[in-house]
C-alpha cells in the first residue's frame, strides 16, 4: 500500500501485508514497522523476538462507506534486563481495546453532531463502546486552566437535569467559553470546584456573575482569592424574580378578591411599560387602579427595570435605596420580604454598574444544552449527559490528540 494512503489512514507505523475486500468491510493484515519493542517494566528496547501472539482483529475507521478492520500480529520480545518476555504495545491502540484510537476520535466527532443511536447506525458500534469512549476522553468538571491567559468575568448558573435535580454551568463571560459543567449545584461541589482553581488563574477572575442563590456566595468564602472578588447579580435574574413576585400577587388577587371568577391578564402585567401600546396602557391603568396591592408590586418591578437604565453607579445606588425605603413604608409583608432580599444583595446588584455584564451567554449555553438533551431524547445517566454537553462546546482539538500507528 502506498505510504501516502497509509498516512491518510493513520497506519504509517504498520506494514500492510495483504488486503481482503468484502461487500461492507475491508480487512487489512498488518505487521509493526519497528524492529524493536520497548519493555514496559524497565523501558529497555529489545530486538530479540520471543514469539508471536495470535492475530488480533480490531475495528478501524470508515472509508468510503466501508468499515476497515486491522488484523494485527503482535510480537513477544525478550528483555535481557528483566529476564522476562513482554508483548509490544502499539501507539494507535489501547490495551485490551477492540477498536483503534482513531476510531475513538471519530466517535467523538460524530457524537458532537448526533445522538448515540445515530452513531450506532453509521459505525455499528454499541452504546456501551461510545459511552466508555466518552467517559475516558472527556472531563466535564476540569477546565483547561493553562489556556486561560487573560482576565475574565466568570458566569455561574444552574440548569435542570431531571425535575428538581440540577447541574451547575461555569462559563467565561468575557471570551464566551464554557469552562465546566458540575454534576450538581450543592455547596460541597461548588467549594471543591473553587478550591481546584489554581491561585494564578483565580487572580485573573474580575468578578462572578450569578443569581441570588446564597450557595454561590458562601461556597467561595474559604478560598483566599475568590472571597475578595466582587459578586454581580445578573440583572435578568433580578427582573425575572420581580416578574415572579408580580405574578404571585396576581394569583392572590384572583383567588381572594375575584374568587377565581375571572383572570387578570398575566402578559400585560409582566410586559415592560415602554412596550405597551395605547390600548394596553389604558387597560393596565384600570386594573392597577382597581387593585392597589397589585399596583405596588407592579411599581416595584418597573422601578427595578428603570434602575438599570441609570448611567452611573451613584445614581443607581440612590434610586435603589429610595425604592427599598418605599417598599418598607408599604407595611405589607410581601413587600417587606422583597425589600429584605434586595437589601441583602444590595452591593452585588449595584456591582453591575462596575462591569456592565450579564449571564446572557450562560443562558445561551443552556439553550444549546436543552437542544442536545432533546436530540438524544433525554438521558438517564448524568455522567454521560455531562460529557455529551461538554463535547458539544469544546474545540475538537482540545479532545483529540494524534493517535496514529507510529
Amino acid at each position: 500500500m502506498p505510504y501516502v494512503i497509509q498516512y491518510l489512514l493513520g497506519l504509517q507505523g504498520l506494514v500492510i501485508v495483504s488486503l481482503v475486500n468484502h461487500f461492507e468491510s475491508v480487512y487489512l493484515y498488518a505487521l509493526p514497522r519497528r524492529k524493536t519493542g520497548t519493555c514496559p517494566t524497565c523501558g529497555h528496547r529489545s530486538s530479540a523476538i520471543h514469539g508471536y501472539r495470535p492475530p488480533q482483529t480490531v475495528k478501524h475507521i470508515l472509508v468510503g462507506g466501508k468499515q476497515l478492520y486491522l488484523v494485527l500480529h503482535k510480537r513477544r520480545f525478550w528483555c535481557n534486563r528483566c529476564i522476562s518476555a513482554f508483548v509490544e504495545e502499539l501507539s494507535g491502540l489501547s490495551k485490551w481495546s477492540r477498536h483503534t484510537n482513531l476510531l475513538a476520535d471519530e466517535i467523538l466527532m460524530r457524537l458532537r453532531e448526533t445522538s448515540f443511536a445515530g452513531v450506532s447506525r453509521t459505525t455499528n458500534l454499541s452504546y456501551r463502546v461510545q459511552a466508555q469512549t466518552l467517559l475516558t476522553r472527556v472531563n466535564p468538571s476540569t477546565p483547561k486552566w493553562d489556556e486561560i491567559m487573560k482576565p475574565f468575568v466568570m458566569g455561574l448558573d444552574e440548569q435542570s437535569f431531571s425535575g428538581h435535580e440540577m447541574i451547575a454551568t461555569i462559563t467565561d463571560l468575557t471570551h464566551h467559553k464554557l469552562l465546566a459543567v458540575l454534576p450538581d449545584d450543592h455547596k460541597p461541589t461548588l467549594k471543591a470546584f473553587y478550591d481546584s482553581i489554581p491561585i494564578e488563574k483565580a487572580r485573573l477572575i474580575l468578578a462572578i456573575c450569578t443569581d441570588m442563590r446564597p450557595t454561590y456566595d458562601t461556597a467561595r468564602n474559604t478560598h483566599p482569592i475568590l472571597k475578595k472578588i466582587p459578586l454581580v447579580i445578573d440583572k435578568y435574574h433580578l427582573i425575572a424574580d420581580a416578574n415572579k413576585r408580580v405574578n404571585a400577587e396576581r394569583l392572590i388577587v384572583e383567588e381572594v378578591v375575584l374568587k377565581k371568577k375571572r383572570q387578570l391578564p398575566r402578559k400585560l402585567l409582566l410586559k415592560g411599560k415602554e412596550h405597551l401600546d395605547e390600548k394596553e396602557r389604558k387597560k393596565l391603568k384600570l386594573i392597577l387602579t382597581k387593585y392597589p396591592d397589585l399596583q405596588i408590586y407592579y411599581f416595584i418591578k418597573e422601578g427595578l427595570r428603570e434602575m438599570y437604565t441609570k448611567l452611573d453607579k451613584l445614581t443607581a445606588t440612590k434610586f435603589l435605596n429610595d425604592l427599598i425605603s418605599t417598599m418598607y413604608n408599604q407595611q405589607e409583608k410581601g413587600c417587606s420580604d422583597w425589600a429584605k432580599t434586595l437589601e441583602r444583595h444590595h452591593d452585588s446588584i449595584l456591582n453591575y454598574f462596575d462591569f456592565r455584564i450579564t449571564n446572557a451567554y450562560t443562558e445561551g449555553v443552556h439553550t444549546k444544552m436543552k437542544l442536545i438533551k432533546r436530540q438524544g431524547f433525554g438521558y438517564k445517566n448524568k455522567e454521560i449527559y455531562l460529557r455529551k454537553l461538554v463535547l458539544g462546546f469544546l474545540p475538537l482539538a482540545a479532545l483529540i490528540s494524534p493517535h496514529l500507528f507510529q
